[in-house]
């Protein structure tokens, strides 16, 4: 089952620079279930853009490690939509 939930701030219009937090804190976490790759997956839109496409934070880091993503964008409506979707 597909899930998704969404931000929508209200910004002035112009260019953005955005930084994306992540950290896995159940996934192979202290605590959490058993970890590895696959187990939480899923599509970031901004600003109506695919900016990562199955993500998948335990292929790239160990659980409980932080990795900031940056991106840029143009709002033009007077809002920053940022989508997070289970893939």
């Amino acid at each position: 089952m597909n899930q998704s939930f969404s931000y929508n701030i209200p910004v002035t219009n112009g260019e953005y620079e955005i930084k994306l937090h992540f950290a896995e804190i159940f996934w192979g976490a202290t605590g959490g279930g058993p970890g590895g790759p696959g187990k939480r997956v899923f599509d970031i839109i901004l600003e109506g853009n695919v900016i990562l496409s199955d993500f998948d934070i335990n292929a790239q880091v160990d659980p409980m490690t932080a990795l900031v993503k940056t991106f840029t964008t143009t709002v033009t409506d007077q809002s920053l939509d940022l989508t997070l979707s289970s893939s």
